[in-house]
């Protein structure tokens, strides 16, 4: 008799064991990071779930069946000159970045800010461009240092002056151009660097229509701006990533993530199913 209590002690224990991996993989946390400006801070927007990067985080919840943990680092007003600076020094910001599994990012419409309102001069136009070209490499390089496998989605730089500039094509087409270039050099260091970076090629067109900016001067998104924002970042998502990332294991182990309380419920069943059949063969010796 006692020997068959022993043996359903250890079937339990095994089956323990056994089921354990589902329930770790049911509670796993994902963390997202936001960098850059007030594109990402959701500045104008009064209703914090209307902001873009909440939109993609309560989507990345249901698409992963868990807990997304997310921090939003953009700050108002930030250029690439001081969003590289807070790379390098920021420790806070270092190990977030570490720790992130996904990280959005705006920036580049700050650099071209004051110029475009008070002076248009061409010359400091192609200064501006060429140097928010070299930034953003140094941000990207940056951040894979310390983080080989983040995924990193760039918000592509969009055009809210145009009614500034209607006077003056030629600067409307160096900051397209400027535009152009950004994306390109997205998708070549993706390429040769063999890191995951991405961003939209038509995003930057689409947002510039007035029903997705606030009115007048302000350059920033509304509700409308910010929705088309997330379902950008949802489709590159979708597209981009699960794509390239779905091996057989990680089929597995998101159908696991997403149908963890069926294997949970499945789990007791057949532990109490062993139970009781070892206990009633341990009745009969």
């Amino acid at each position: 008799m006692k020997r068959n209590y022993n043996k359903v002690v250890i079937t339990l224990f095994l089956n323990i064991i056994i089921f354990f991996p589902f329930f770790v993989k049911a509670e796993v946390n994902y963390q997202l990071l936001g960098l850059g400006d007030s594109i990402t801070t959701g500045y104008g927007i009064t209703d914090f779930n209307n902001i873009y990067i909440n939109i993609f985080k309560n989507y990345l919840e249901e698409y992963y069946q868990s807990i997304i943990i997310l921090n939003n680092e953009a700050n108002n007003g930030l250029t690439s000159t001081q969003l590289l600076n807070k790379i390098k020094n920021d420790i806070d910001l270092k190990n977030k970045i570490k720790k992130a599994d996904i990280i959005v990012m705006s920036i580049g419409g700050n650099d071209y800010l004051n110029e475009i309102i008070y002076y248009q001069n061409p010359e400091i136009f192609i200064d501006i461009g060429n140097q928010l070209l070299a930034n953003l490499k140094d941000i990207y390089n940056n951040i894979f240092s310390l983080n080989e496998s983040v995924i990193l989605i760039v918000i592509p730089l969009y055009n809210p002056y145009l009614s500034l500039l209607k006077n003056n094509q030629e600067l409307i087409e160096m900051y397209d151009k400027t535009k152009k270039e950004m994306i390109e050099q997205i998708n070549q260091y993706r390429v040769i660097n063999n890191k995951q970076i991405y961003t939209s090629d038509t995003l930057s067109k689409e947002i510039e229509s007035s029903n997705n900016l606030n009115y007048g001067i302000d350059p920033h998104p509304n509700i409308n701006g910010h929705k088309l924002i997330a379902e950008e970042c949802i489709k590159i998502f979708n597209e981009k990533i699960v794509t390239n990332n779905n091996s057989n294991q990680n089929k597995i182990i998101t159908f696991i993530i997403k149908n963890k309380y069926y294997f949970i419920v499945i789990g007791i069943i057949f532990l109490a199913y062993l139970f009781k059949k070892g206990y009633n063969k341990a009745r009969k010796w």
